[in-house]
C-alpha cells in the first residue's frame, strides 16, 4: 500500500452529514429533554463550548452546579448523617444519569442515514489504506471502499450494538486536583463527579496497541491525506504513531478549513515534526488526479 488516507469529521459534514455536535444537541433537545436541560444546568456558561467541542469539553462539568442541584432536596445535608447520606445519593443518581450521554450519542449516530449522500471527491481506492475517526460508513457505503481496507478507530455503526468510542484527554492528576474540595465532607461528593468525567476519558495508547497490526501495515506509505480532520490534542497521538510508521519521506497532504485552521495545522505540522508536509483544501480534490495536484 503506497497511499493512507485519514479522514475526520469535516469529511462527513462537507458532504452534507448532519453529524456535527450542533446536531447532537438539537437531537437531544428533540428526543432527550431531560439529557438536555441537565447538561444545560451542569455545564451553566461552558455550555455553547461543549456543543461545539464535544470531546475536548466534557471536562468542563460543574461539580458546584451538581451540589446546587442536590442541595435543593437536601439543603440540611451536612447538618447529620442521614441528609449527608441522602446527599451522596443525589449526586451519584445524577452522575449515573448524565453518564448516559455516552449511550445517547451512539443512539444519535445510529440514526445519521447516508442514503442521499453522493461522492464529492476523488479518492484512489486502489493501493491504499483508509483510517476513519468518523462513526459512519461514508467510506464503505458512498465510495464503496473495501471494509478490510478500512480502520474506524474509533469504532462504527456496523455492529448491531456499535461499541462507539468518544471521550476527552486529561489525565487523572489533573482531574483529581479540579474536582476536589478542602471541605473534607464535601470530598466525596468530589469524588463521584471527578470518577465520572475520569470514566470519559479516551484511552489513545490502549487504541493504538489494539490497532498495531494495522500500523505495521504502514512502511510503504509514500502519501498520507488528512481530510476533514482537526489533528487537536486529544487524537495527535494517533497521528505521532502514523508519523513512526510510514516511510520516511512520505508526503502529508492536509486539507484545512479556513484561516485559523490553516495556522492551526501549520502549528500541528510543526509539532510532528513532517518533514514534507503542504496545506490543501477539500475541494481541491473534486477533480485532481494525482500527478496535478500533487
Amino acid at each position: 500500500m503506497s497511499r493512507l488516507y485519514i479522514i475526520g469529521n469535516g469529511f462527513d459534514i462537507a458532504h452534507g452529514i448532519p453529524s456535527k455536535y450542533s446536531d447532537f444537541r438539537d437531537y437531544c433537545e428533540r428526543n432527550i429533554p431531560e439529557m438536555y436541560k441537565k447538561l444545560s444546568r451542569y455545564y451553566g456558561d461552558q455550555i455553547d463550548d461543549l456543543w461545539c467541542s464535544f470531546e475536548k469539553n466534557m471536562p468542563s462539568i460543574s461539580q458546584n452546579a451538581i451540589f446546587d442541584w442536590a442541595t435543593i432536596n437536601n439543603p440540611d445535608w451536612n447538618q447529620n448523617t442521614n441528609g449527608y447520606y441522602r446527599f451522596i445519593d443525589e449526586i451519584r443518581n445524577e452522575v449515573d444519569y448524565v453518564d448516559t450521554i455516552k449511550t445517547d450519542f451512539t443512539e444519535w449516530i445510529k440514526t445519521i442515514e447516508l442514503a442521499n449522500v453522493h461522492k464529492l471527491y476523488h479518492l484512489y481506492l486502489e493501493d491504499s489504506l483508509f483510517m476513519t475517526f468518523n462513526y459512519t460508513l461514508t467510506l464503505e457505503n458512498v465510495y464503496q471502499v473495501n471494509p478490510d481496507q478500512v480502520l474506524h478507530i474509533h469504532g462504527c455503526v456496523r455492529e448491531k450494538f456499535p461499541q462507539l468510542i468518544l471521550g476527552h484527554n486529561m489525565q487523572d492528576a489533573e482531574i483529581n486536583a479540579i474536582f476536589t474540595s478542602k471541605d473534607e465532607i464535601q470530598q466525596e461528593a468530589c469524588s463521584e463527579v471527578a470518577n465520572l468525567v475520569k470514566g470519559w476519558r479516551k484511552d489513545t495508547q490502549a487504541i493504538i496497541a489494539e490497532n498495531e497490526d494495522f500500523f505495521s501495515n504502514l512502511a510503504d506509505i509514500t502519501d498520507v491525506y488528512v481530510l476533514g480532520h482537526s489533528m487537536a490534542d486529544v487524537d495527535l497521538p494517533y497521528f505521532e504513531h502514523v508519523r513512526d510508521f510510514v516511510n520516511e519521506g512520505a508526503i502529508w497532504h492536509i486539507s484545512y478549513y479556513g484561516d485559523n485552521d490553516r495556522l492551526g495545522k501549520e502549528r500541528v505540522a510543526g509539532r510532528l515534526d513532517l518533514r514534507s508536509f503542504e496545506l490543501i483544501q477539500l475541494d481541491d480534490l473534486r477533480s485532481a488526479r494525482e500527478g496535478e495536484l500533487f
